[in-house]
């Protein structure tokens, strides 16, 4: 067994609980260490600076083509069950390269224009009002099961035209790569229901258009465009991408907030100040850690060198953390000019297509709570973290409050 209680380091360290809690601390142990370095346990490079990591995303060099070598590293008896999960993930955008990617990208990109986003932004609300006044009168809530979760799970499935009647197969949803992962059989069938799902919206749509993703998609590929399979997993894709990490975002950014009770009273006091808070509180508490791709030839860092097909690991959350780039990174400061240069939705040609639907979702909920409520404050100090070393995912964020008159 390994030894892990000597100093930290390595990235498997945010399986202990005192890095759980707060693992921005090991980044910076690690980061002050070496910017860059081998992490023997992982079989990763690990890159910790903010700069570093906006370099290496926008990089051709480095490939987001990870699905098949980590289907190939599964035991052969796992490996046929495994197989439709790692088709999905192969023929998604997020998993794919130039040229494959940018044809991918564009069967969505005319439904992500702020344009489009703003024209969301009226039903998000009620949406969000909605899900609050349901609790307003018991004056509790949990945040991330009673309005994030289905907040997010509604968005998305207006978005592709989801059946209201087949929404329940999108409730607990966690994420299709962590499934992979852990070699879920379960996912896989419930992958493979929403196959049948889509099949039947599709079918549909190419009858009769309507102003959703999936009907803009369809549109897009035109008769000799993408394939089934491949507009199946970018349908998928925007279920994966826009449910959880979302959701998990807002719930991490109202616990920072009342952690932090003088930038919650400067946000009640100037809500002219959510945009700007919305980014610091992505900043600041990323539900994504961290990101791994492989490298395709040498690539220099500095004094170090990757070697082709090498995994590097971008740690974001150290990055939005990294004092050369946000001065005194450990402060929520929802004033902080430059909070919208965090890499939370990523950076370069693999930035998160829906990250303007994702920030116009927690300034809602935000907006919602901070106007429902005249006090706000945590049921518990005593959180709850799901199992992971990659994901900020609260189990529950229970809040009492008096209701606004």
């Amino acid at each position: 067994m390994t030894d892990l209680t000597a100093t930290p380091s390595t990235l498997l360290e945010l399986s202990q609980p005192e890095w759980v809690r707060d693992p921005y601390e090991l980044y910076r142990i690690l980061r002050e260490r070496s910017p860059v370095y081998w992490d023997d346990i992982m079989a990763t490079w690990v890159v910790l600076r903010h700069a570093d990591i906006a370099a290496l995303s926008r990089d051709p060099r480095l490939s987001e083509d990870r699905v098949t070598p980590l289907l190939d590293r599964l035991p052969a008896d796992r490996r046929a069950g495994m197989r439709p999960l790692a088709g999905a993930l192969s023929d998604m955008m997020l998993f794919n390269n130039p040229p494959r990617h940018t044809r991918l990208r564009g069967l969505m990109r005319q439904a992500f224009t702020r344009k489009a986003m703003e024209e969301m932004r009226g039903s998000i609300e009620h949406r969000v009002t909605r899900l609050f006044r349901a609790h307003r009168d018991r004056g509790r809530l949990d945040v991330l099961n009673d309005l994030a979760e289905p907040l997010a799970l509604d968005v998305v499935a207006d978005l592709l035209g989801f059946p209201e009647d087949e929404r329940h197969l999108l409730i607990g949803w966690t994420s299709l790569l962590h499934e992979f992962f852990v070699q879920s059989p379960a996912e896989v069938q419930r992958v493979q229901r929403i196959r049948e799902v889509y099949e039947r919206v599709a079918a549909a749509r190419r009858r009769s258009p309507q102003a959703d993703l999936t009907s803009r998609m369809l549109a897009e590929a035109g008769p000799d465009g993408a394939t089934e399979d491949e507009l199946f997993a970018n349908f998928l894709l925007i279920i994966d991408a826009g449910q959880v990490t979302t959701s998990h975002l807002i719930a991490n950014a109202v616990r920072a907030l009342l952690l932090n009770p003088g930038q919650l009273h400067l946000l009640r006091d100037r809500p002219e100040l959510l945009a700007s808070a919305a980014n610091e509180l992505m900043r600041y508490d990323s539900s994504v850690q961290f990101t791994t791709r492989m490298a395709t030839t040498d690539i220099e860092i500095g004094d170090y060198l990757i070697g082709p097909d090498e995994p590097v690991t971008l740690v974001v959350g150290s990055g939005n953390h990294d004092p050369a780039k946000f001065a005194d990174p450990g402060r929520l400061d929802i004033t902080r000019p430059q909070a919208k240069e965090h890499l939370s939705f990523g950076f370069g040609p693999h930035y998160c297509l829906g990250a303007g639907l994702a920030l116009i979702e927690i300034q809602a909920a935000l907006a919602t709570i901070l106007a429902g409520t005249r006090t706000l404050s945590l049921v518990t100090s005593d959180f709850r973290w799901k199992d992971s070393i990659n994901f900020r995912f609260l189990s529950d964020l229970h809040v009492a409050f008096e209701p606004a008159e």
